[in-house]
C-alpha cells in the first residue's frame, strides 16, 4: 500500500503541474481581454499557493485517512490557512473524497457550537463525497431542531 505521504507529494506535484498547463492555456484569453496590469483572469498566485502546501499532520485507520496540510494565502506573505483532506483507500493507494477549510470565524476552535459557520467542529466542509455532505447536513438539521 503507498503511504499517505507519499500520495500526497505525488498530488501535490501533480496538482503544480496542472495549474502550469492551465495557465499557459489561459495566456491567450488573458491577452486577448485584459491589460498587462490587470490581475482579473490571473492565475499567478494559484501556483504560489499550490507551491508552497505542506503537511502539518496525518492520522488514519487500514481505509481511511485525514491530512491536515497548509498553505499560504495568495498575496498575504506569512499568513496560512489549513485544510483538511479526507482520503479513502483505493487498491494500493488513496483517493480524496473531500477537503475542508479551518473554520476563520472561529478560529478552528473545536467545541464552539455558537459558531455559525462550523458549529463547533472547527472546520468548514467545502467539497465532500454525496454521502459526506448528507451527512454533515443532517447533523445541522438536528443541531436547528434541538436548538
Amino acid at each position: 500500500m503507498q503511504s499517505i505521504e507519499e500520495f500526497m507529494r505525488g498530488y501535490f506535484d501533480a496538482l503544480i503541474s496542472e495549474e502550469k498547463r492551465r495557465q499557459v492555456s489561459h495566456a491567450p484569453f488573458c491577452r486577448r481581454f485584459y491589460t498587462e496590469d490587470c490581475d482579473l483572469g490571473s492565475r499567478r498566485e494559484m501556483l504560489e499557493m499550490f507551491q508552497s502546501e505542506k503537511v502539518v499532520s496525518v492520522s488514519s485507520s487500514d481505509t481511511k485517512a485525514k491530512v491536515i496540510t497548509t498553505r499560504e494565502i495568495p498575496d498575504q506573505p506569512g499568513n496560512f490557512y489549513d485544510m483538511r483532506y479526507h482520503l479513502q483507500a483505493h487498491n494500493d493507494s488513496w483517493m480524496i473524497c473531500g477537503f475542508d477549510l479551518r473554520c476563520c470565524s472561529c478560529n478552528g476552535e473545536v467545541e464552539k457550537d455558537s459558531c455559525p459557520c462550523c458549529r463547533g467542529t472547527g472546520w468548514r466542509l467545502i467539497h465532500g463525497s454525496k454521502a459526506r455532505m448528507a451527512a454533515s447536513k443532517q447533523k445541522l438539521d438536528a443541531q436547528k431542531v434541538s436548538t
